[in-house]
């Protein structure tokens, strides 16, 4: 069942301590300036409470008019056993909003400086690319207005979320070109801003998705990633990236290896009693 804070409290919340008492921040954490640090995104996936449903892949597609063939968030299925005895695990994912984003770094135009408005309306200047870059808040931003085509990014990333979106048309292609602009999950951050958990949050009808601020240790997500310390997991955690998106509960003891051998594989890796 939905808690009131996933669902009610986000579209109900006008002002900053609104969304502060929606994520579970304290006031005090809420009104902070995010351009000064005070909110630092965080997404956890209780792959426990993930039935493969594909809830959060269609409503996101419906939010942000994702075209066929792309996706900014997605579900793996992994199945295990023989017959009778089968038995299926999924594994949610998006983009992981990194700390270290390789996507950024390989992004081919300018160093600039972003103008970034946070939630109390202060307005402070952050270093990224023309195309992308990150903001004080985490989230990783593409401009595509900036983005010449070029799918250098797509190339970096190790997780594979970005993609070329069929419908927007980059905004610095190369002379006599026309090339699609590169896209990806941003976690809604038009719903965030607004107080609005992201589409996929407000869908999943198992509670397996919850986004909120890691730099207050009283925020839901901080609470649950100390509870389950001992089952927390990241993907591609070599790769040095420091992903933000955390997996807990999942049914396969090596979730990163499950998802860089790919999905439907049968029988290869160990599943928690």
């Amino acid at each position: 069942m939905k808690t009131e804070s996933s669902r009610r409290d986000f579209v109900k919340v006008a002002s900053v301590g609104g969304v502060g008492a929606a994520l579970g921040l304290s006031t005090a954490t809420a009104q902070a300036d995010t351009t000064q640090g005070g909110i630092r995104w965080g997404f956890l996936m209780d792959a426990h409470r993930c039935k493969g449903c594909l809830a959060c892949v269609v409503a996101c597609k419906t939010e942000h008019a994702v075209p066929l063939g792309a996706f900014r968030c997605a579900v793996s299925e992994y199945e295990y056993g023989s017959f009778p005895n089968t038995r299926r695990a999924y594994t949610p994912t998006l983009c992981n909003q990194c700390d270290k984003p390789a996507c950024v770094e390989a992004c081919p135009t300018d160093a600039v400086e972003h103008a970034v408005v946070g939630m109390n309306g202060t307005e402070v200047k952050v270093e990224g690319k023309a195309a992308t870059f990150k903001r004080p808040d985490g989230i990783v931003q593409v401009d595509h207005s900036k983005c010449t085509g070029c799918g250098k990014c797509i190339e970096a990333c190790p997780y594979g979320v970005r993609f070329r979106h069929k419908g927007i048309l980059a905004g610095d292609p190369p002379p006599d070109k026309e090339l699609e602009a590169i896209d990806k999950c941003d976690w809604c951050a038009h719903r965030l801003e607004k107080g609005v958990v992201p589409s996929c949050v407000n869908t999943c009808p198992g509670s397996a998705r919850l986004i909120g601020n890691l730099n207050d240790p009283d925020s839901e997500i901080s609470k649950r990633l100390a509870e389950h310390k001992d089952s927390v997991q990241v993907l591609l955690e070599d790769k040095d990236t420091s992903p933000q998106c955390f997996y807990v509960r999942a049914e396969v003891k090596n979730l990163d290896k499950a998802f860089r051998d790919g999905e439907n594989q049968r029988d290869r890796y160990d599943l928690e009693s």
